[in-house]
């Protein structure tokens, strides 16, 4: 757990070099049109020995399939033969190649940090979440699944600077609010989060468990491979209560109980598989 906990406060030390690209990108993007739309009658067949072949469906006689490439060739596959086949029941299909699958199971690793520190210079409170989501996809809009989450995070209440770190358990869902090359799509998260502190000396862990929740938007891009790329910016809560100890002014210690709601809003950039 220590180690993980390095790891999430390395990201943070770094993502204001590293990140603030990204997140001009997307801003970017959800104020631009997106474009470009699948096709129903194209499809992508891959071969186990890496050979890949896309264009428009011509016609399909049981397992054989006519496809007419974009060098206007037209070739015969056997559906048999191919490692991994897409048309408009499995995929959304686009004129160069790149897809998203619409079946299927698939995998999410995403690294966060609060995005207002970014933008305002005045909100330097530090978030670190790494997210780990496993879910299917149900059809080509809706999908649903299952997480877990590392997260620190600064809250500074009456002058005071708490620090916590949770590992959190949850439900996970998505619904794609386009088909187009770069999908829009809005998210939603609930579940607990559990201290992530380790216990020393038989000491109790310094604040509790609590219901959080991440709720925002995303964009996908679509690939001609299993992984692809995504954004996410979303507001995230966690309730969480506890006790915390300062020195004052001339070094004596000073008990302080807290009950707070943590509130930040996390831009994310991950990867997802499958």
């Amino acid at each position: 757990m220590l180690l993980i906990t390095s790891i999430l406060r390395g990201i943070h030390v770094k993502h204001s070099l590293l990140v603030k690209p990204f997140f001009c990108i997307l801003l970017l993007i959800l104020g631009t049109n997106v474009v470009g739309q699948s096709n129903q009658e194209w499809i992508v067949a891959k071969y186990a020995n890496g050979i890949r072949y896309s264009g428009k469906k011509v016609e399909e006689k049981g397992s054989i399939v006519s496809v007419q490439l974009y060098t206007s060739d037209t070739i015969q596959i056997n559906r048999t033969d191919v490692s991994n086949y897409y048309d408009s029941s499995n995929a959304l299909i686009f004129r160069d190649g790149k897809y998203f699958e619409t079946k299927g199971w698939f995998w999410n690793l995403s690294f966060g940090f609060n995005a207002a520190s970014v933008v305002d210079s005045a909100d330097q409170r530090e978030s670190a979440h790494l997210e780990f989501i496993y879910a299917r996809r149900l059809n080509e809009r809706f999908n649903i699944g299952a997480g877990l989450g590392f997260e620190f995070n600064e809250a500074r209440v009456a002058g005071f600077q708490f620090d916590t770190q949770f590992t959190s358990v949850f439900a996970y869902g998505r619904f794609y609010l386009t088909n187009s090359k770069k999908r829009l799509f809005l998210f939603s998260r609930i579940g607990m989060g559990f201290p992530a502190e380790e216990n020393e000396d038989e000491i109790l862990a310094e604040h509790s468990s609590g219901f959080n929740t991440l709720n925002g938007l995303g964009l996908q891009w679509a690939a001609r491979g299993k992984s692809r790329f995504m954004l996410t910016l979303g507001f995230y809560t966690q309730k969480t209560e506890g006790t915390e100890f300062f020195l004052d002014n001339i070094g004596n210690e000073v008990e302080t109980n807290f009950d707070i709601l943590i509130k930040r809003l996390i831009f994310k950039f991950g990867w997802e598989f499958g």
